[in-house]
């Protein structure tokens, strides 16, 4: 459920997001220390691994912005839609990170 203060669930999104992009990763790693075949675009996501940069940004727009209604008015979409992502992410729904496959478990 959306806490009452829409920062805080931004910020419970992000950290969502960071633990979920850390488990991908792990599991990439493992997978590899196995000597298990990735497919390409887990070596992709794996050289190129997201990074919060955006998602930090906008949180401190917002924390700026006289109001968050006022702050979010002024958000471009890219902005808009990483805020509605992480607000998903805070309220349980499930998100996929990247295109991650998990390897086979033999």
């Amino acid at each position: 459920m959306l806490s009452k203060d829409p920062l805080q669930a931004l910020k419970a999104g992000i950290s969502q997001h960071r633990s979920e992009i850390k488990t991908c990763n792990n599991d990439l790693l493992a997978c590899l220390a196995r000597q298990k075949k990735i497919s390409e675009a887990d070596e992709a996501w794996l050289d190129h691994k997201p990074n919060l940069v955006d998602e930090k940004t906008v949180i401190e727009l917002l924390e700026k912005a006289s109001n968050y209604e006022h702050g979010f008015a002024q958000l471009d979409s890219h902005q808009k839609s990483l805020v509605e992502q992480l607000l998903e992410l805070e309220g349980g729904k499930e998100k996929v990170v990247g295109n991650k496959r998990n390897c086979p478990k033999n």
